[in-house]
């Protein structure tokens, strides 16, 4: 799968929304089991959720959402003084991942802005960390986030 985004992001990127105006006061979800189409609801089991100093979240609900910043490069990274947590939630192994905004429908949607991704893929695409079993209720610090519009 390496990263897949959805019509909707690529619909409103291109028709002048900012990248942090589809994504602030969102999450990303991890999961297990095979991923499924961006635009598809979301399946498997939760894992971990990354927020804002590993607070609850309850999507439409701005509070503990993370931010994002656009870098003079190009890129876009955690804001400024963000401090993002994984939490884990239930357990197993998570797969793969899904960014969020703070309207998704969660349900099968082409309008919904998504970014899909695999865990630790061997295509240097995707999610990375050294721990894809959190356990429940275990908190690991986010050092960084970089996403980057290709081409490189």
């Amino acid at each position: 799968m390496a990263t897949n985004v959805t019509r909707g992001y690529k619909l409103l990127l291109m028709s002048g929304n900012s990248w942090p105006s589809l994504f602030n006061s969102g999450c990303i979800e991890f999961y297990d089991g095979a991923a499924p189409d961006a635009h598809a609801a979301p399946t498997g089991t939760l894992i971990a959720r990354m927020t804002q100093n590993g607070g609850g979240y309850t999507h439409g609900v701005p509070d503990n959402g993370l931010t994002y910043t656009v870098t003079p490069e190009g890129n876009i990274e955690a804001a400024s003084g963000a401090n993002w947590i994984l939490t884990g939630i239930a357990a197993g192994t998570f797969t793969y991942g899904r960014l969020f905004g703070l309207d998704d429908t969660f349900l099968y949607s082409e309008t919904d802005p998504r970014i899909q991704f695999d865990v630790n893929p061997t295509d240097g695409l995707g999610f990375f960390t050294t721990n894809q079993t959190p356990g429940i209720g275990a908190q690991y610090p986010c050092t960084s986030f970089l996403f980057a519009i290709p081409p490189l």
